[in-house]
């Protein structure tokens, strides 16, 4: 506010003897409306002017917010065409005295009695307006513009709100009409329209308006960009169609599209936002920065820092818990501030429209983006940025603090917190930066506990990145980073990634920490993960075994640390493909866990899970049902029904139930499991989206391929949202979305679908690996589906080569490839060929599985198949009887598997055809 303006008295409009001090003896202003400032159209306000013209009558109304959203404007649009509108600069006494003295005039009173009022010496002048506004008969709106302050509207020693100085609530002929900065202090009877930034679309119409500097959509982003501040809107348009005309001189780079001026906005804000030449209340920075001088004038000093804080955080909510008075009191940013004394300040920065409250999720303070650059960019903020980056520092760490790892309770918080602790920058001061760097990990940890690992990835990078320059590479947070690093890394599909990252900290450690030391086993433990996800199964056996002769040699044969490598053992045997190994090496784990561990310590209840899919992947159904069964009613009773642990035993329930093609009872497994996630995880994270995609399988069990096809596609989004394209889920998601397609005959869908997962894996895999395979596989089945059946038997050979010296001639994928050639030469009238891969399919199958196994089974049905095709229909009957009786023992009567060997063998028993 300009000095001039802050001179007079507040309330100064009148006393007792309504005498308007420093005014003169006659009024010499203008009140009517200055509608000359509409020099085009009003974008986005229609709403608002339609609300404050209904209020129209016997009615106060008040038009609040910060300085630049457009208020002025508003109300112009609201009295354009009304006869009889007075107009009055409210923005000081002075001003608003002689406008006022004006308005008298025009209202009927007599110039003498006015001048006479006005000096002091003839009564109320107060009381003389109101006499002649109250005895009008005709409709008139008076708006007192700019009355920040509303004290200027109040009586000597009262309040404004209490009905005897210049604000009135007026007769039905009458209007009165305030814009104001404030928005608490009116009248009770008062009618508060706040005045927001404009919607994307409307502030790309204001930009269109003002310069020809692009597309549409690039003024929509402009707009967003700027919060659709009509202010900064206007600035922004002038200085495009300005900059448009100007000479090409020597060194000139100024944007002239509406893209480049959003690209350099944060860079050049001051030349960009600001005009020095215009006046205050047209400057942006400076019409905030008048705001704050009145807070200050007030006795509120400390809301300028304050502010200026605030606008060191991220353009996002900031949560109200953040704020911790006890540390901005230590931090000597707000010396001696309490929390009722911040309390107070918050509500001040509120009431004069620097910021708004809002309630969902939580207790949140809104600074509008332009307002937040505008104070990043004022001089004493540059000077102390180091400052307020190191307050700010201190205030997260504070808040993070209590914050439980892997507890979703703290999750809630951490939403809100993760945009601020992202936003951290470089302090230049060791000790905090180290704690900036901490922050980062911590919210990375977070991040990859919800999926959102592409966040996380960038996070560790940054954490290590600014640990490594306060502390050094050896200091235990960095190392600590980095480990996490790799493992997000292997969890985003990236291992060649997590392995270089993990090899060199394992170098570094044993170096540093010697070979044997806990933390160098740790990572080369992990090592040997992300060596096994790329299938070098030797290579990453040989570091496990490694591994865990120095774990049971240091830490003992049943430690924690051994029981690890020996679980992380089993996981590898079973990606080998040899599931006997698998369940006996997972079987000693849980031995030893159960010598040390209850039966509900989480150690043994996720032992416990492992071996139960282990089992189910034996074809063992009865015996994994069994142990999901009682351990999920145990977990339930000591951890209860929604504890992760708890979640994670129904998942698996679920998954063999639907495996078991007991539909109902999965769907109403998968039910709970999606409403008691979305619970405690939220909609969108990973084990949430899991039990969506579950569920849509189940709508193809149902044979509702539309409903299955809207369950993929709605997870598939989320999943390439939130992790990424690449991202492991997703493209297990997209996989299972083009099967789905392949069975609703749309071929070419489904081979773009698989061949945009297959490029993704072998870019991060390499060409043999065995998720590659497995799509090179699917595509042999579009290719079969198509009727290209020359094309099928090619790429299935090819697989199945490739299967062989990749994963060896016993893995499960291996026995799969085998199993569909073999049924693409009978589907080609090849019985002779089919019979012999039938065979040896199921001499391999028996070998890997059992004699009784569900794919064992279902192999010696397609070889009933085959025998019946050459006629040999005794021996197919028999060979049928066998494999009915067997299912029937195993999977049930019920079975589809068990229904389709029945139907088989009745087609052949009682027709004498050969079966499908």
């Amino acid at each position: 506010m300009h000095d001039e303006q802050r001179a007079g008295t507040p309330g100064g409009g009148g006393g007792p003897a309504g005498r308007a001090r420093g005014v003169p003896p006659a009024p010499l202003t203008s009140v009517a409306p200055p509608l000359k400032r509409l020099t085009g159209p009003v974008r986005g306000r229609a709403d608002l002017v339609a609300a404050v013209t209904a209020v129209r009558g016997g009615a106060v109304a008040v038009l609040c917010g910060a300085g630049g959203f457009g208020k002025t404007t508003v109300a112009l649009e609201v009295v354009r065409g009304l006869p009889d509108v007075w107009w009055v600069d409210a923005s000081s006494a002075g001003s608003l005295s002689a406008g006022l003295a004006e308005v008298a005039l025009q209202a009927g009173a007599d110039p003498t009695g006015v001048r006479a009022a006005w000096s002091g010496g003839g009564g109320s002048a107060i009381e003389l307006l109101w006499r002649h506004l109250d005895h009008l008969t005709r409709d008139w709106v008076l708006v007192l513009d700019g009355a920040d302050d509303p004290r200027v509207l109040a009586a000597d020693g009262h309040r404004v709100g209490d009905g005897n100085g210049w604000l009135r609530t007026p007769d039905a002929h009458g209007t009165i009409l305030v814009t104001s900065r404030a928005s608490a202090g009116w009248p009770p009877d008062a009618k508060v329209f706040p005045v927001r930034g404009l919607p994307p679309a409307d502030g790309a119409r204001v930009l269109l308006d003002l310069a020809d500097a692009g597309s549409a959509a690039d003024a929509e982003e402009l707009s967003r960009r700027l919060g659709g501040l009509p202010l900064a809107l206007r600035v922004a348009g002038s200085y495009l169609a300005v900059a448009a005309s100007a000479l090409a001189l020597p060194g000139l780079e100024a944007p002239t599209t509406f893209r480049d001026y959003r690209a350099r906005w944060e860079e050049r804000f001051a030349e960009l936002a600001d005009d020095e030449t215009a006046p205050a209340r047209e400057s942006p920075a400076r019409t905030w920065e008048m705001s704050v001088d009145l807070l200050a004038d007030r006795g509120r000093p400390q809301a300028r820092p304050l502010l200026r804080l605030l606008s060191t955080f991220a353009d996002a909510p900031v949560p109200a818990f953040l704020l911790d008075a006890t540390v901005l009191a230590e931090s000597g940013l707000l010396p001696g501030v309490t929390a009722a004394r911040l309390s107070v300040l918050l509500r001040a920065l509120q009431e004069v429209g620097l910021l708004d409250v809002v309630a969902e999720p939580a207790q949140c303070l809104l600074v509008h983006p332009v307002i937040r650059e505008a104070n990043r960019h004022r001089p004493d903020y540059a000077e102390h940025r180091a400052r307020y980056r190191g307050v700010a520092v201190d205030v997260l760490a504070r808040a993070v603090e209590p914050l439980v790892d892997g507890d979703p309770a703290a999750w809630p918080r951490w939403h809100l917190l993760l945009p601020h602790v992202a936003a951290l920058a470089p302090v230049d001061d060791p000790a905090r930066d180290l704690a900036a760097a901490a922050l980062l990990s911590r919210g990375a940890d977070f991040c990859a506990e919800v999926g959102r690992t592409a966040v996380a990835e960038s996070l560790y990078r940054r954490s290590i990145a600014l640990g490594t320059a306060a502390a050094g590479v050896d200091h235990w947070h960095v190392s600590s980073a980095r480990h996490a690093l790799g493992h997000v890394l292997k969890a985003r599909g990236d291992p060649a990634g997590a392995e270089r990252e993990l090899r060199a900290l394992a170098a570094d450690q044993a170096e540093r920490l010697g070979a044997a030391d806990a933390a160098t086993l740790n990572t080369r433990n992990c090592l040997a993960r992300a060596v096994q996800d790329q299938g070098r199964w030797d290579e990453a056996e040989a570091e496990y075994r490694q591994v865990l002769a120095e774990r049971e040699r240091v830490f003992g044969p049943t430690s924690p640390a051994a029981l690890s490598t020996r679980h992380d053992l089993a996981h590898l045997l079973e990606d080998r493909g040899d599931l006997a190994g698998a369940e006996a090496e997972q079987r000693v784990v849980l031995a030893a866990l159960r010598r040390r561990c209850a039966e509900h310590d989480a150690e043994v209840v996720s032992a416990r899970s492992r071996l139960a899919d282990l089992l189910r992947r034996r074809g063992r159904w009865d015996e994994a049902e069994a142990e999901l069964v009682d351990l999920l009613a145990l977990s339930r009773s000591v951890r209860g029904a929604e504890h992760p642990d708890t979640l994670g035993v129904l998942l698996g329930l679920a998954a063999l139930l639907r495996e078991r093609r007991r539909v109902d009872d999965a769907e109403r497994h998968y039910r709970d499991l999606l409403a008691a996630c979305t619970r405690v995880f939220g909609p969108e994270h990973p084990r949430t989206l899991t039990a969506r995609h579950g569920l849509a399988h189940l709508c193809q069990e149902r044979d509702d391929p539309a409903g299955a096809e809207a369950g993929h596609r709605a997870v598939l989004a989320i999943q390439e949202r939130t992790a990424g394209a690449g991202d492991p889920a997703t493209l297990r998601t997209r996989s299972c979305l083009a099967r789905l397609l392949v069975a609703r005959r749309r071929f070419a869908e489904a081979e773009r679908e698989f061949r945009a997962v297959l490029e993704h894996r072998e870019r991060a895999y390499g060409p043999r690996h065995l998720l590659v395979l497995a799509v090179r596989h699917q595509l042999a089945h579009v290719a079969e589906a198509r009727g290209d059946l020359a094309a099928a038997e090619a790429g299935h050979r090819a697989v199945l080569a490739d299967q062989s010296a990749a994963l060896g001639p016993l893995h499960p994928e291996t026995l799969m490839s085998h199993f569909c050639l073999a049924g693409l030469l009978r589907e080609r009238g090849r019985p002779v060929e089919a019979e012999a891969a039938f065979r040896a399919t199921v001499e391999l199958e028996t070998r890997v599985y059992g004699a009784e196994h569900a794919n064992t089974l279902v192999s010696r049905r397609s070889l009933a198949g085959a025998l019946a095709d050459l006629g040999r229909h005794e021996e197919a009957l028999d060979a049928y009887r066998e494999v009915l009786a067997a299912q029937e023992r195993t999977l049930g009567a019920d079975h589809p598997q068990t229904a389709r060997t029945r139907d088989q063998l009745a087609a052949l028993r009682d027709q004498g055809g050969a079966p499908a």
